[in-house]
C-alpha cells in the first residue's frame, strides 16, 4: 500500500516546517515547495527521511508564476502518482506601512498568498 501524499509550500522554515514534519510523523509522503533557502528545504528532507522513514522531495518554486506553479502541480504527480492532501502554507509580506508599498510590491504579495493557492487547488483537485 503506498503512502498517502502531501504538497506543502513553504515547508522549508516556519510552520510549514512544522506542518511537514507532522504529516511525515503520520506517514506521509511529501513534497516539500521552497522558494530559494535549498540548505534549509534539505535539512527539513534529511529529517523527514530519517526520523520518519518516509519519502520527501524538494522543489524550488516562485509562486508567482503561474507556469512554475503548474510545474510544480506536475512534478509531484510525476514523482508520486497521486496527492492526497494540499497545504497551501507559504506566504510572504513587508515590513511598512501599506502607503509606502509599490504596485509591484502589492502584486507579488496578492500572487503568492492569494492567487497561488488558489491555482494550486486547482490544479491539484483536477489531478484527484
Amino acid at each position: 500500500m503506498r503512502n498517502r501524499v502531501a504538497i506543502i509550500t513553504g515547508g522549508n522554515r516556519g510552520v510549514g516546517k512544522g506542518i511537514a514534519l507532522v504529516f511525515a510523523e503520520r506517514g506521509y509522503d511529501i513534497f516539500l515547495c521552497h522558494n530559494g533557502e535549498e540548505d534549509k528545504a534539505l535539512e527539513v528532507k534529511d529529517t523527514i527521511i530519517n526520523k520518519y522513514g518516509v519519502r520527501c522531495v524538494t522543489h524550488d518554486c516562485d509562486l508567482s508564476k503561474v507556469d512554475e506553479i503548474k510545474k510544480l502541480v506536475d512534478t509531484a504527480i510525476n514523482i508520486y502518482g497521486k496527492i492526497d492532501v494540499l497545504m497551501s502554507n507559504a506566504g510572504v509580506g513587508y515590513e511598512r506601512y501599506i502607503r509606502y508599498a509599490h504596485v509591484e510590491e502589492i502584486d507579488f504579495v496578492y500572487q503568492v498568498n492569494y492567487r497561488a493557492g488558489i491555482l494550486l487547488a486547482k490544479l491539484v483537485g483536477q489531478n484527484m
